[in-house]
């Protein structure tokens, strides 16, 4: 989810929405961050992490491993591919 909220925000609705995981990139300034939430019967890593892509790899049993990816304000919006 995007956010312009800080990671002690995404704890608080972490908590209220009953999930157990939460990883977040916090807003810089009036830009914005982003966080994961998932519960902890999934496996989820955070396996790539800079400034503007974040990639969680998720395993579970039915899809096995994959990965979601976060950008964070590319700044070349046409070159996502090469990422």
């Amino acid at each position: 989810m995007q956010t312009l909220v800080h990671s002690n925000k995404t704890e608080d609705i972490k908590i209220k929405i009953r999930y157990d995981k939460v990883f977040t990139m916090n807003k810089d300034g009036r830009g914005g961050g982003f966080s994961f939430i998932w519960k902890g019967s999934i496996k989820g890593e955070i396996v790539l992490f800079s400034e503007n892509i974040t990639n969680l790899q998720i395993e579970e049993d039915i899809f096995g491993k994959w990965v979601l990816k976060g950008y964070n304000e590319f700044p070349d919006y046409g070159n996502h591919e090469t990422c």
